[in-house]
């Protein structure tokens, strides 16, 4: 197989908000993509790290486009962080599909990382070109808490206003965030699926445990679970993406 080159370009597309969301579409060299795919990042996380990057660079030498863009208020997109809700992200990834469908043609693939995998799976129904999800280490239900918003909510609860510390930063999380949090149920969402669903997860996540991509895969009509060793939560080295791809590629040929 003979891989391409690629090239990013910096983008920019609106939110439901106004809020122009930053973002770089990584093309194979000849502009030429077989398909165009969307990634959203975890929670707290942007479109920098190195599973986004690798991911894209992966994909363009297999004749493949993605959009990988920063949610708002972090990395380079404007707005609030303390206003994100699960429901906005999910308008985020619709948003950024529309931006595709737009400029180029609409995504075949969505791709979320953890709290952008939720995302990206309650969003395909209504992105009626999307044949693929691939969930990240992505929660099957996004009401149980992760080491540290356990704290944040408690705080939220009584103050108004949580921090969570990650990488040695601090965002600070509103009461509203929670309270959404728990009116969200993915499961009619994932079992009318309409696009596969390939869930990808490590067994020493210590995030999100390893039985939310089984039960991801239980729900899903069309759905393949692939483990990866040692990859942890964050997927950081370039031997796991290059698995997920492979299985992406092949899945995308049946």
């Amino acid at each position: 197989m003979t891989k391409r080159r690629m090239t990013s370009e910096r983008v920019q597309f609106p939110n439901v908000d106004g809020y122009q969301l930053s973002g770089f579409l990584d093309l194979p060299e000849d502009g030429k993509p077989k398909g165009f795919a969307v990634f959203s990042h975890c929670f707290t996380c942007n479109k920098q790290y190195k599973v986004a990057v690798y991911l894209g660079r992966m994909l363009a030498e297999r004749g493949y486009a993605l959009l990988r863009y920063d949610f708002p208020g972090l990395g380079r997109s404007e707005g609030d962080f303390s206003q994100t809700t699960f429901q906005g992200y999910v308008s985020d990834v619709r948003h950024a599909a529309e931006f595709l469908r737009k400029h180029h043609t609409s995504p075949v693939i969505l791709i979320g990382h953890s709290f952008g995998g939720g995302a990206s799976l309650a969003a395909a129904d209504s992105i009626r070109s999307v044949k693929l999800v691939v969930s990240l280490a992505a929660t099957a239900r996004p009401a149980d808490m992760r080491p540290g918003l356990v704290e944040a909510r408690e705080e939220a609860q009584t103050t108004g206003l949580g921090r969570l510390n990650t990488d040695g930063q601090n965002h600070e999380i509103r009461k509203e965030f929670f309270e959404r949090l728990s009116e969200v149920d993915l499961e009619p969402s994932i079992r009318s699926l309409r696009a596969k669903l390939l869930a990808v997860h490590s067994k020493d996540d210590e995030i999100v445990p390893f039985d939310n991509a089984e039960i991801l895969v239980k729900w899903a009509p069309r759905s393949e679970l692939l483990t990866l060793e040692n990859a942890g939560h964050l997927f950081t080295k370039e031997v796991h993406v290059k698995q997920i791809v492979d299985v992406i590629e092949r899945k995308l040929k049946k």
